[in-house]
């Protein structure tokens, strides 16, 4: 992952909470599980897609709850 989980986190948690949708780039399995998990909280929805179902890779979007 490029940038630290806790950053990436915090920007799209900030963008959810203020009402635009978000997203991540394309992630390893464990990064995008991490942090989707980072990001669940009242306020942020949250999706994890590859576009295709045998998709590895996947990013994240957090979206307004």
């Amino acid at each position: 992952m490029a940038r630290r989980p806790d950053a990436a986190a915090e920007r799209l948690a900030g963008a959810a909470l203020g009402g635009r949708v978000a997203h991540s780039g394309f992630l390893e399995p464990a990064d995008a599980d991490a942090l989707a998990a980072e990001l669940r909280r009242p306020g942020v929805a949250v999706v994890v897609d590859g576009g295709v179902p045998a998709a590895r890779r996947r990013v994240v979007i957090a979206y307004p709850d």
